[in-house]
């Protein structure tokens, strides 16, 4: 836990570099992600109870990695095949989308700079500050580009532990990809406004929005969306016409 709490996970030996084939008495490697894998996995076990609990905790069932996945599975954060002695361990286990479980598979850090985010211990800073932002580009039909761009004031562990996070689940292709419903249907809401109140209830729609994800979720797809819509001249005027 005091490896998790100060950020330096990657410092704690894996199996390969400590060459254990035996890990708990004499438990190897097989019979310890066994228990994952055979006894809290299946419905028929009654360790199922742990597994089902734990991809409950998740608020409104979002995965904590992206955001946005409906939570269907359990992740190791620290990957079964390297700590095979945390494969049961629940502060190991973040209830997760299939997709960001896929995404980071058998991923493990090496340094600091390495690093994602972990769910269960991060700077609170993660979410009190804002780090995510995306740019409206004016393309036929538009797109919207996401960046984390982490505050100065953070320090530069935090800054590059984001910035991995960012990268390493792929978030910059999969925000773009929720936006695009979300400004498809966007465009017709937009036009009737338009048409009744002009310009200018396009705009203040826009910001209202924006204002109202930011104070729930700061760091969300939508928020950085609609942040950069409201923020564009160009969509404000005609962008949200482009199909």
């Amino acid at each position: 836990m005091n490896a998790a709490r100060h950020n330096v996970l990657y410092q704690l030996p894996s199996s390969s570099e400590k060459n254990e084939s035996v890990v708990f008495g004499n438990l190897t490697k097989g019979d310890v992600t066994g228990l994952y894998s055979a006894q809290m996995v299946p419905d028929s076990k009654p360790a199922r109870q742990h597994y089902d609990q734990l991809v409950l905790s998740s608020p409104y069932r979002k995965c904590p990695f992206c955001g946005f996945g409906r939570v269907t599975t359990l992740d190791h954060f620290l990957n079964k095949s390297h700590y095979p002695w945390f494969s049961i361990v629940p502060a190991n286990l973040v209830p997760a989308c299939k997709d960001c479980n896929h995404v980071k598979s058998n991923r493990r850090a090496k340094s600091a700079n390495d690093q994602t985010v972990h769910p269960y211990f991060e700077s609170a800073r993660l979410s009190a500050d804002q780090w995510l932002f995306a740019s409206v580009m004016q393309t036929t039909p538009l797109t919207i580009e996401y960046k984390a761009e982490p505050p100065a004031s953070w320090d530069n562990e935090l800054r590059k532990r984001v910035e991995q996070h960012f990268t390493c689940f792929d978030l910059k292709v999969r925000f773009a990809i929720e936006a695009a419903p979300e400004l498809a249907g966007l465009r017709f809401t937009l036009k009737k406004l338009h048409a009744v109140a002009g310009r200018v209830a396009v705009a203040q729609y826009l910001a209202a929005v924006a204002s109202g994800e930011s104070e729930f979720f700061r760091n969300s797809w939508k928020t950085a969306l609609y942040q950069a819509l409201a923020s564009s001249n160009w969509y404000i005027d005609e962008g949200y016409l482009m199909e």
